[in-house]
């Protein structure tokens, strides 16, 4: 039954584009010419205003994470508010001062979490962002999990038990089930070796007072918060290489202006 079977999508030059209600090819020749608003925005705008939209873009990411963390935190908000409402005189003299740690230890590694799986990313749909928020989530109480195994086999006096790191370089594509193409796993810079130089000798001398277990986290962390930050790096620097370009070209054109020379 030729009926049941479906329609396949239209390739030829002629075909109407996704906007036209028209799917079948009718007035596909109006159509011919179109270009997306946002493609036309785009390019009647300057360097410096696509570069402040990569900057408002970096800072709505920014408050997305902050409201990820809060999400994953609701539970530790909920007992802080509790003890200031409900605590009683004990907990209100000592300003519910665990129930507040507690929170703003999850509200601050969440966070952590959250930009070092790649939720900072300038293109994340709605699905993605739900897997990494889930995935930060888990790794928080994986987290609180080896603390306290750790204390227990310290207090025990038994050998520290020894775990797999929670952040790697390939964290954020197996959250999200995408495979890495030409990936070379085996020369992968991860944690310290990413660094060298005067930064690596001023990290490690941050961690001086981190031992075991919170060093080598940090370190992950780090690391997964520094290939985060070198997307907008990216972009930033290739948004700066074509302004400068274009300046380039208005002085050899003899048309600089007073802000190219500043």
């Amino acid at each position: 039954d030729q009926s049941s079977q479906p329609t396949q999508p239209q390739t030829d030059e002629n075909a109407a584009p996704p906007q036209s209600l028209f799917q079948d090819g009718r007035y596909a020749h109006l159509w011919k010419n179109y270009r997306p608003q946002e493609q036309i925005e785009q390019a009647g705008r300057s360097e410096s205003e696509q570069l402040a939209d990569v900057i408002d873009t970096y800072n709505d990411r920014k408050a997305r994470v902050a409201r990820a963390a809060l999400e994953n935190c609701a539970m530790e908000q909920w007992a802080e508010h509790e003890c200031f409402e409900n605590g009683g005189i004990k907990g209100k003299l000592y300003l519910c001062k665990e129930p507040t740690r507690a929170f703003n230890r999850c509200y601050t590694m969440q966070a952590r979490f959250l930009k070092a799986l790649g939720y900072m990313s300038m293109q994340r749909t709605a699905d993605e962002e739900e897997r990494i928020q889930m995935h930060a989530d888990k790794l928080y109480h994986q987290m609180l999990d080896r603390e306290k195994a750790m204390k227990e086999a310290e207090e025990n006096k038994l050998p520290a038990p020894e775990f797999k790191p929670l952040i790697t370089s390939t964290s954020s594509t197996e959250i999200l089930g995408v495979q890495q193409q030409d990936a070379q796993p085996q020369t992968t810079k991860e944690g310290l070796d990413m660094y060298t130089g005067e930064k690596r000798k001023a990290i490690e001398q941050s961690l001086a007072d981190k031992k075991g277990s919170e060093r080598e986290l940090e370190i992950q962390l780090m690391a997964a918060e520094a290939r985060a930050n070198a997307e907008y790096a990216a972009v930033v620097h290739e948004h700066y290489e074509a302004e400068k370009k274009v300046r380039e070209s208005r002085r050899e054109r003899g048309r600089e202006t007073v802000g190219d020379t500043i």
